[in-house]
């Protein structure tokens, strides 16, 4: 059922928006690479900015490596949040395969 006060459905609200955020976490592996990419585009972006996207080894600038990052934001974001709205009433057939993906 769908929450009947305005304070649930607030919260409600912003927990979708939050999967929504962190969704392509969820992907299966072969979906992600494109995630992957982008993420390494856009650190490439702010290496020059903030001197911390890169590091250097004999002068030569070494790929960003996201995967910790994503790892990071699957375990500390996204499975707990997907977890908590497979609680829901009705909702844990819907998130079964998101959480697959994510661990």
């Amino acid at each position: 059922a769908f929450p009947s006060t305005h304070i649930d459905r607030a919260l409600l609200s912003s927990l979708t928006i939050a999967a929504a955020d962190v969704s392509f976490l969820a992907l299966g592996s072969p979906l992600q690479d494109a995630w992957v990419q982008l993420c390494r585009e856009e650190a490439a972006e702010l290496a020059p900015t903030d001197g911390l996207a890169f590091s250097r080894h004999g002068g030569e600038a070494e790929e960003v490596n996201v995967g910790s990052w994503l790892r990071g934001m699957t375990e500390i974001v996204a499975v707990p949040l997907f977890e908590t709205l497979g609680k829901l009433p009705g909702a844990s057939h819907h998130f079964s395969t998101p959480l697959k993906h994510l661990r």
